[in-house]
C-alpha cells in the first residue's frame, strides 16, 4: 500500500511501505527512515546535532561515551543533543589528553544539549558520569582566548638545570630584531664568505680563471676537468690478444 503500513507480530511491530518504499533496493533502512520510524514510537533520536558532526556511541556500568567529530573541512559549532537523562558532561581530547568539565549544558525530556565547537575535522569523546549535577551559569564550554600580559620590554626565562635545560636564564631583548641580530647575521655570513674564499683550492681556480689564453679562451683550473671532449672508440676494431707459445723441454734447456 502507499500508506505506511504496521502489523503486530508477538511482541514486535512489523513497518513497510509508506516511505519505506524507496528503501526496498537497501537491506537496510537508511538512518532518516529509521529516526523517523523510532520518532513516532516516541523514541527519540540517539544523537542529533545543528551542524555537520557524525558520533559514536557506547556504554559502560557507570559512563555513557560518545564519539563526536567534525566532517567538514571548516570550524563548526553545534548544538549536540545526546539521549542522556542525567549526568555532567565531560570533554576528553582524543588527540593531547586533555579531559574537563563542560559547565555549559541544558537538560530537558530525556535529552541533554551541549553546544561544541570544532575545529576543521577535530574530534572529542563526550562523556557523562552516572553522578549527577546541575550545569555552572556564567560559564561557556569554550571561552574566548583574550591575551593576559603583553611582554614590550627585555625578559628573561630560565630552565631547570636537573631536568637538561642551560644553567643560565635566557634574555631576550626587544631591540634584538630589530638592531642587533641582524648586522651580527651578516657579519658572520661575511666572515663564512671570506674564509671560502681564502681556501687554497678556491683560490688557484680563480686566479687560473682570470688568465686568459691568445684565442681569448681561459683554461681549465686545476682540480676540474678540461672542456675538450674525450676521445671516442666507437667504430675502433678490437686487436685479438697475442697467441701463447708452448716451450718444449728441449727450447726450455736451450
Amino acid at each position: 500500500p502507499a500508506a505506511a503500513t504496521q502489523r503486530r507480530h508477538g511482541k514486535g511491530v512489523i513497518h513497510w511501505d509508506g516511505n519505506l518504499a524507496a528503501e526496498k533496493a537497501q537491506l537496510f533502512p537508511s538512518y532518516a527512515a529509521t529516526a523517523a520510524l523510532l520518532k513516532l514510537l516516541g523514541v527519540p533520536e540517539d544523537f542529533s546535532a545543528t551542524g555537520p558532526v557524525r558520533y559514536g556511541h557506547r556504554r559502560t556500568a557507570t559512563q555513557e561515551i560518545y564519539f563526536v567529530a567534525n566532517r567538514s573541512g571548516e570550524s563548526v559549532t553545534a548544538d549536540c543533543t545526546f539521549r542522556v537523562a542525567a549526568g555532567r558532561p565531560q570533554l576528553w581530547n582524543p588527540v593531547t589528553g586533555e579531559q574537563r568539565t563542560l559547565p555549559q549544558f541544558t537538560q530537558a525530556n530525556g535529552l541533554t544539549t551541549v553546544p561544541l565547537k570544532f575545529a576543521a575535522f577535530q574530534s572529542f569523546f563526550v562523556v557523562f558520569d552516572a553522578q549527577a549535577a546541575p550545569p555552572t551559569t556564567g560559564r561557556e564550554n569554550f571561552p574566548a582566548l583574550t591575551p593576559v600580559q603583553e611582554l614590550a620590554g627585555a625578559w628573561e626565562m630560565a630552565f631547570d638545570p636537573k631536568w637538561g635545560g642551560p644553567a643560565a636564564p635566557l634574555h631576550r631583548s626587544t631591540s634584538c630584531r630589530q638592531s642587533a641580530c641582524g648586522p651580527t647575521r651578516r657579519r658572520v655570513s661575511d666572515r663564512t664568505r671570506r674564509a671560502r674564499r681564502a681556501h687554497p683550492v678556491r683560490r688557484r681556480r680563480a686566479q687560473h680563471a682570470r688568465r686568459e689564453r691568445p684565442d681569448g679562451t681561459r683554461p681549465p683550473a686545476p682540480g676540474t676537468r678540461g672542456t675538450s671532449p674525450a676521445p671516442s672508440c666507437q667504430g675502433a676494431r678490437r686487436r685479438p690478444p697475442p697467441a701463447r707459445r708452448c716451450r718444449t723441454p728441449k727450447q726450455a734447456s736451450r
